[in-house]
C-alpha cells in the first residue's frame, strides 16, 4: 500500500511536468520512513517527556520540520501541565539570566561613559567646586530661618561632600562647624556618633545634643544605619547662607532663566 501510494504520487508530479518536485521529495523522505522506526519512537518518548523540539533535534540529529511531522498525529503529548511548567522553569531562569547579562552590560556602558566624562571634569577649580556646593545648599540646606547655615541628609557620602565643598571653597573656621543627629530607638548612639565623628572630621566635643526620634517599634518603617546628619555652621551663618544661595540662583538665572524666579528670596 505504501509503494502503491508513492508510485500514484510519482505518476502524479510526472504527468505534471514534475512540479513542486521539492515537496515531492519531502514527502517520500517522510512516507518511506515507518512511524515504528526506533528514531521515531526515541523521538515521540523525549517529546513526553517535555524535552523541547531544539533538545530532541539536537539529541537525535534530525530537522524539527521532520520532527514535528513526525509527532503532529502521533498522540504524542508535547504540552502536558507537568511537562509545561517544567518548560516554563527553565525558560525563565534562562530569561532572568539573560536579562541580568543584558542589565549588566548596560550599566558597564554607562559607568565607562561616565568616567570618561569626569576625567575632563575640571576638579581643582574652585569655581566649579562652589558651583556644586551651592547646588547642594540650595537643594538639601536651610533657606527659610535667617541666621541658620545647616545642611541635612541621611546619606554619609552626600554629607562627606558638602562639608568637604564648604572647607575647599569658603573661609570658615573648623571650631564653628557643628553636628546634630536625629536617630530611632533602634541605633547605637555611641557607635553612630563614632561613625560621623571619623567620616566628617569633627571631634566629637562639637557634637550638639542628640534627637531621639519616638516612634512605635512595631510600626513598619525604612531603617537606615546612620541616622539623619544636620552639618551646621555657627557664627557668621548669615553671611555663608546668603553668598551661597545667590551663587546658586545666579547659576540658575545663568543657565536656566526662569520668569518666576526671584533673586532677592531668602
Amino acid at each position: 500500500m505504501r509503494v502503491a501510494r508513492v508510485w500514484r504520487k510519482i505518476v502524479f508530479f510526472t504527468n505534471s511536468n514534475y512540479r513542486n518536485m521539492y515537496e515531492f521529495n519531502i514527502y517520500c523522505i517522510r512516507t518511506m520512513l515507518s512511524s515504528n522506526s526506533l528514531l521515531v519512537r526515541q523521538a515521540k518518548a523525549l517529546i513526553n517527556k517535555g524535552f523541547s523540539y531544539n533538545k530532541i533535534s539536537e539529541r537525535l540529529n534530525i530537522a524539527k520540520s521532520t520532527l514535528y511531522y513526525w509527532v503532529k498525529n502521533s498522540g504524542a503529548n508535547r504540552y502536558t501541565s507537568a511537562a509545561r511548567l517544567k518548560h516554563l522553569t527553565g525558560a525563565r531562569v534562562l530569561a532572568a539570566a539573560a536579562n541580568r547579562k543584558k542589565r549588566s552590560l548596560k550599566i558597564s556602558s554607562i559607568q565607562n561613559r561616565v568616567l570618561s566624562e569626569i576625567e575632563q571634569f575640571p576638579f581643582e577649580n574652585l569655581l566649579v567646586q562652589k558651583a556644586l556646593l551651592a547646588c547642594l545648599y540650595w537643594a538639601e540646606g536651610s533657606k527659610t530661618v535667617p541666621g541658620y547655615f545647616k545642611f541635612a541628609n541621611t546619606d554619609p557620602s552626600l554629607c562627606f561632600l558638602f562639608i568637604t565643598l564648604l572647607r575647599n571653597t569658603l573661609p570658615i573656621s573648623e571650631y564653628n562647624i557643628r553636628i546634630c543627629l536625629y536617630l530611632h530607638h533602634y541605633h547605637n548612639v555611641a557607635r553612630t556618633k563614632d561613625f560621623w565623628s571619623k567620616l566628617l572630621r569633627v571631634p566629637k566635643t562639637q557634637f550638639e545634643k542628640i534627637y531621639i526620634k519616638r516612634r512605635k517599634k512595631s510600626k513598619k518603617k525604612k531603617k537606615n544605619f546612620a541616622g539623619i546628619c544636620f552639618v551646621k555652621y555657627g557664627r557668621g551663618a548669615e553671611n555663608l547662607r546668603q553668598e551661597v544661595l545667590y551663587f546658586a540662583r545666579m547659576l540658575q538665572e545663568k543657565f536656566a532663566p526662569c520668569a518666576h524666579s526671584s533673586t532677592d528670596r531668602t
